[in-house]
């Protein structure tokens, strides 16, 4: 039974591959670093969704099966971690609470 694969890579995983990648990678030094023992599971929903984005590309692009294929972080790739990297965090600090706001009376409320 065959499964379809979702695509998705979370934003921070991604970051970490992308990171990784800026230096030719094999695809088994990418699935060690994030930890996923399935080969088929890695590619589809990590390898071939970050390559579907244009973020991560092939070194050897007309032999995708190659024995000597790597895997590096694309313009595009790059373009995209940077911003990753560089949006402020939200404070978990201020999750969840809601402030009080003053009505036209001087009145708090909630």
């Amino acid at each position: 039974r065959k499964r379809l694969a979702t695509g998705q890579v979370t934003g921070q995983v991604a970051v970490q591959i992308l990171q990784f990648c800026e230096q030719p990678r094999k695809a088994g030094e990418i699935q060690s670093l994030v930890g996923v023992k399935h080969r088929q599971t890695f590619r589809e929903n990590y390898l071939n969704a970050l390559i579907g984005k244009g973020w991560l590309g092939r070194t050897i692009p007309d032999k995708p099966q190659s024995r000597l294929q790597r895997y590096q972080t694309t313009d595009e790739g790059k373009k995209w971690l940077q911003g990753a990297t560089t949006e402020p965090q939200p404070h978990k600090s201020g999750v969840g609470k809601r402030t009080p706001k003053r009505t036209p009376n001087g009145l708090k409320k909630i």
